[in-house]
């Protein structure tokens, strides 16, 4: 797997600038375009962690151990039960609608502020919550190897080729900006070299069918 090392040559040598000026530039546009990249990808590229942390009487919230770039399953099992249920997410805004009355129960609902997990009720008994989710990675520095399959290479290169050239205020950026990520990134909508990745990546989870009666 490649290092910075690795996208560092091969952007210095399509910029045409190896200075110790450009390296320093260059190396925090892979840095950061490789965190862009698994922002987008990191579900099929990382496999998920879990962690159990313990939900208290006292709090609406719990706080991992771990920093998640995506949750993906939390479950709650009260003291004394031996079956987890999945909570279901919700939005802040849902909870001050309609659950900020609520007595104390066991919590059916969750949502994520910052890296907090909120209950929908504050938990009536003590419990257990199984987190399932993404780490967040660490940067892209020294040896650490890139997450980033090989056949990816070249989309985080022009990724790194367009930050490069906007530092540099270069008028082909906003050429390789389109590259990397297409016309209409700025509207949300991502395609270029870093759509064809993800769309790539996201044919190898199974279709989701609609279940019949729940089954």
């Amino acid at each position: 797997m490649a290092t910075i090392t690795t996208y560092r040559t091969l952007v210095a040598n399509e910029v045409g600038d190896t200075s110790a000026r450009a390296q320093n530039v260059i190396d925090d546009g892979i840095k950061a375009v490789y965190q862009e990249m698994l922002l987008h990808t990191a579900k099929w590229l990382i496999n998920p962690i879990e962690e159990d942390v313990t939900a208290s009487t006292s709090n609406r919230y719990i706080t991992p151990t771990k920093t998640y770039s995506e949750f993906r399953h939390i479950l709650f099992k009260e003291v004394g039960d031996d079956n987890y249920y999945e909570l279901k997410p919700i939005s802040e805004e849902e909870y001050y609608s309609f659950y900020i009355n609520s007595d104390s129960s066991r919590p059916t609902g969750f949502y994520i502020k910052g890296n907090l997990v909120y209950f929908d009720v504050v938990p009536s008994t003590a419990g257990t919550v199984k987190i399932s989710g993404v780490e967040v990675q660490d940067e892209l520095t020294g040896s650490i190897a890139s997450l980033i399959p090989d056949r990816f290479t070249y989309i985080l290169v022009a990724g790194a080729i367009a930050w490069f050239k906007a530092y540099e205020g270069t008028p082909d950026a906003s050429e390789y900006q389109k590259i990397y990520k297409g016309s209409y990134w700025g509207q949300g909508r991502i395609d270029g070299l870093l759509g064809g990745m993800i769309q790539e990546l996201s044919t190898k989870e199974p279709v989701k069918r609609p279940k019949l009666f729940g089954r």
